[in-house]
């Protein structure tokens, strides 16, 4: 796809630059014309894959999915496995993730940044992706005030992807 061009010369823009101030988020997202207002509130996050490689210091997958129902719930939807014919299908894809290091970080310049890249598509039920989202996020400086930097990075981009559900809702 000609978006995952996109997503490398992102990724190679952004995690260089990073260093200079705590935490950075970078989002883009598409959206097909019909597919908003989204007419229920019914959420299924149907898959969340780890497509970096390697497996991190704990299970990021399951964190992740934790972040994205926790505020799916703050914000009045319902996450679930719902057979509402109307329910949004939400498939998450991690492409990048480093844990990085506190102490490099407070040496600063970018050294031992924490960062990760996700994908999420929206589509529902039965029904083709009718909206994506790519969300970079990137804590690169900071000393001890950064500790639990590569759970930050998670919970920033579940946040990216409530925020664009949330925006679709019929009010």
């Amino acid at each position: 796809m000609k978006r995952n061009a996109g997503l490398l010369v992102l990724v190679f823009l952004t995690i260089p630059a990073s260093g200079s101030l705590l935490s950075r988020q970078y989002t883009s997202s598409w959206v097909s014309p019909d597919f908003f207002p989204l007419e229920t509130s019914q959420i299924q996050i149907s898959n969340v894959q780890n497509e970096t490689g390697h497996d991190a210091s704990f299970d990021i997958l399951n964190y992740l999915s934790e972040q994205i129902r926790e505020r799916l719930s703050a914000g009045g939807l319902k996450a679930g496995s719902s057979e509402d014919a109307n329910a949004v299908v939400v498939d998450v894809s991690v492409h990048l993730y480093q844990e990085g290091h506190t102490f490099a970080r407070w040496l600063g310049g970018g050294a031992g940044a924490a960062y990760v890249v996700i994908q999420a598509t929206f589509h529902k039920r039965g029904q083709p992706i009718a909206a994506e989202l790519l969300t970079v996020s990137v804590i690169g400086a900071g000393g001890l005030y950064s500790l639990g930097a590569e759970k930050t990075v998670l919970e920033d981009a579940a946040t990216e992807i409530v925020s664009l559900l949330q925006a679709g809702i019929k009010k």
